[in-house]
């Protein structure tokens, strides 16, 4: 098959599909990967056919920050950066998938995407990395509070799919006029709430053992086939950076990856106080942070960029945002967590990981000091949250999700050749 990619987001969004392109790869499709700029070299060093979409991911990470907690804010900050590179995702979008068979989008391209291999008459994949867009009474929506009865949980996550199909149509409304004539004048969606079946499958790149198995869910084009893991076996270390783990106890890891703000200079320094006081080495993973100016602390490591496969095992504690990929590797790792999210499925993700017994209870960034760090740390050395979380990390160990969501795309794609030659053959015996 000629299968193109549509990826939008952080490295932690992007790297699962870079996963599963590299997989498929493997079996001999033909892969175009579309995705920032940004993200060119991270793709075509896994030999893999790249295509650059508008859009700056660094900057969007920089705009929701800002807007701390404040939801309105943080919605009309990312509405007006979307509004400015719209017209040249969706002219990039649509000429990368020309002459594709598949066409596998995640969250951002869940509408766009589907009305662009709708248009060209080829199926579809719907890849997500948190649960969206498949009601179930059994986990809380995301950005909407946990705990709560299954109806209030079940209407959260229908309302969240109308909000963002009542954006999507209204971006549509402002794309220009040679954008619109790529797009159906129609508005198809993948998937209709409450069908019985689904036309686009609806695949969570999540492990069954963290999200369960929700009874809507059963008997419907959704699946929870496992995590898209992306390892680096080959990965060498350098040279300070083995010492460093050889010369005493496993450290603690601390990232916040991809996200930048304004708090996390003083967060770090409430962590490295605590990690100082309790006698603690540190591996401080940078990524895009804003980190403090300087530090004092002795038995700290600090690095730029580090696989998550290769350090996290190595690592006593996994201290980070809680975003997706990142709680997905910490997860894996059989480590315990620390998770202080920031945005988004963030919070989701750190109830997530505290009610699975696995990390301590999620911590708010405003109010995060070093005492309140040290009561964290010392959480994660009970036996029993040790306990869980190898066990976890053992359940995840144990999944193909990539084998198994391939199975899935390439039975679809059989599914929909099928149906499109007994739409075809019909058509032919009518006008006989």
């Amino acid at each position: 098959m000629r299968i193109v990619l549509l990826a939008f987001g952080s490295r932690g969004d992007i790297q699962p599909f870079l996963a599963l392109a590299s997989k498929l790869k493997d079996k001999e499709h033909t892969v175009t990967f579309a995705a920032p700029e940004v993200f060119r070299s991270m793709v075509e060093e896994n030999q893999l056919k790249f295509t650059p979409l508008a859009g700056d991911p660094e900057e969007i990470s920089r705009l929701l920050n800002s807007a701390g907690e404040n939801l309105f804010l943080m919605a009309r900050k990312l509405w007006r950066y979307a509004l400015q590179v719209e017209n040249e995702i969706v002219l990039s979008a649509s000429l990368a998938i020309q002459d594709a068979n598949l066409l596998i989008h995640g969250f951002a391209f869940t509408d766009i995407g589907h009305q662009l291999a709708t248009l060209h008459g080829i199926p579809d994949v719907s890849i997500q990395m948190f649960p969206s867009f498949a009601p179930t009474r059994s986990l809380p929506a995301i950005g909407h509070p946990t705990n709560m009865p299954g109806n209030i949980n079940y209407f959260g996550h229908w309302f969240n799919a109308q909000i963002f199909r009542f954006i999507a149509l209204i971006g549509k409304a402002f794309l220009n006029d040679e954008v619109k004539k790529l797009l159906p004048r129609s508005n198809p969606q993948p998937f209709e709430l409450g069908c019985d079946q689904l036309t686009t499958p609806l695949l969570f790149a999540i492990s069954p053992s963290v999200l369960g198995d929700p009874e809507e869910w059963r008997n419907r084009s959704i699946f929870t086939p496992g995590y898209f893991f992306l390892d680096e076996p080959d990965y060498d270390p350098p040279k300070e950076l083995k010492r460093f783990l050889e010369e005493g106890d496993p450290p603690i890891c601390v990232t916040f990856g991809s996200m930048i703000n304004q708090d996390s200079p003083r967060v770090i320094k409430s962590i490295l106080a605590a990690s100082d006081q309790l006698k603690l080495r540190v591996i401080l993973i940078s990524g895009w942070a804003n980190l403090p100016d300087d530090h004092s602390y002795e038995n700290v490591y600090l690095i730029k960029a580090i696989p998550h496969s290769f350090i996290f095992p190595k690592c006593s504690t996994i201290i980070h945002h809680g975003g997706a990929g990142t709680t997905a590797a910490a997860a894996r790792s059989g480590k315990p967590q620390i998770i202080i999210p920031h945005i988004g499925d963030q919070p989701f993700w750190s109830d997530r990981m505290y009610s699975l017994g696995v990390s301590s209870p999620p911590l708010k960034m405003k109010k995060i000091d070093s005492n309140m760090m040290v009561e964290a740390l010392k959480f994660t050395t009970d036996p029993k949250i040790i306990a869980k979380a190898f066990e976890l990390g053992q359940k995840i160990a144990s999944d193909d999700g990539l084998r198994t969501a391939i199975e899935i795309m390439e039975k679809h794609y059989q599914d929909f050749k099928s149906q499109a030659l007994e739409l075809d053959l019909s058509r032919r015996d009518l006008e006989s």
